[in-house]
């Protein structure tokens, strides 16, 4: 019996990937990684971990902190939300199919 491929989770806190997003409409930078993270954040520790693999997840940045296309379509606020639902149907399709069946989530 074949295993289930493990898919890794975005799991920052909401505040922190909205800061994030701000500072990115600001100016995008370099590279999204820990030093970033640490300096333009403010994020430490566990927190640094969780946001790093929340915006690779999302597919906002590449593993090698470059922003992708969708992460750079977040800095204007029109494209902000049809980039993050985007990001959300990709990365959980299963959300998208339980929207379509019983209505959008609250």
């Amino acid at each position: 019996m074949a295993a289930i491929p493990a898919r890794a989770a975005a799991y920052t806190r909401t505040g922190i990937l909205k800061r994030f997003l701000d500072h990115l409409a600001e100016s995008p930078p370099g590279k999204v990684d820990p030093l970033y993270a640490s300096q333009r954040l403010e994020l430490k520790g566990g927190d640094i971990r969780a946001f790093l693999q929340s915006v690779r997840v999302l597919g906002l940045a590449e593993a090698s902190g470059i922003l992708t296309e969708r992460g750079r379509r977040t800095r204007g606020l029109s494209q902000r939300g049809a980039a993050l639902r985007e990001a959300l149907a990709e990365a959980y399709p299963e959300l998208v199919a339980q929207w379509q069946t019983a209505g959008p989530m609250t």
